[in-house]
């Protein structure tokens, strides 16, 4: 996340209350324990560079594989951001729509949320929709057991897929959404330390490449 920051800042339109402060901060810890584990996680191999192919009817993953438990937690790390926690991304992104109600800034978070509920193609070959798989594969298998709608959904595409290739998918599409959360990171660097403002550097105009996968 360092390379992202930049002493240019701008204050909020509107003022920052209490909660809000706190939010914002924790997310940017998170957002870097994420990158961190992520790097961690990635440092000897990708193992979203496998290979997806499909096989009738079936999914099959060829390439890194890793310790399963060692995945879950980088799992841990991002699903605060997905699933229903202070820091859920969108939730963020809204807010800082809202406080700094300046053009490029929103400009940025609606290309950001764009890319955030866009799977990968490659994931969508699961048959689930946008964050449907991962938010079924977390309340089944990897975390939650108790939901029997969900465990019967994941349950089927086990049926045509093997736990590798779950994993795989899964890692492909935290991988699509990290850019998203290191540019809102990017953005409340300042709040990190006890300023209530936003980083506006000029790289902010390198996100016009951000676009759905």
């Amino acid at each position: 996340m360092n390379s992202l920051t930049s002493p240019e800042s701008r204050p909020p339109t509107l003022a920052i209350p209490d909660p809000l402060e706190f939010q914002f901060r924790i997310f940017h810890r998170r957002a870097c324990e994420l990158e961190r584990n992520w790097d961690d996680l990635t440092s000897a191999a990708d193992p979203t560079l496998a290979t997806i192919r499909r096989d009738k009817g079936a999914l099959v993953a060829e390439g890194p594989a890793f310790n399963p438990h060692r995945i879950k937690g980088l799992y841990l790390d991002f699903r605060v951001f997905e699933l229903n926690d202070i820091t859920k991304f969108r939730q963020i992104a809204n807010s800082v729509d809202k406080h700094f109600q300046y053009h490029e800034v929103q400009n940025l978070t609606k290309r950001l949320r764009a890319k955030w509920s866009e799977a990968p193609e490659v994931v969508r070959w699961s048959g689930f929709i946008a964050k449907d798989f991962m938010e079924t594969a977390f309340y089944s298998v990897l975390f939650h057991s108790d939901d029997q709608d969900k465990v019967k959904k994941i349950d089927s595409f086990l049926e045509r897929a093997d736990e590798h290739t779950l994993h795989t998918l899964l890692l492909i599409d935290i991988k699509h959404r990290l850019p998203c959360l290191q540019w809102l990171c990017h953005l409340l660097t300042p709040f990190a330390n006890g300023r209530r403002e936003l980083n506006m550097a000029s790289r902010l105009s390198a996100a016009t490449s951000l676009k759905p996968t």
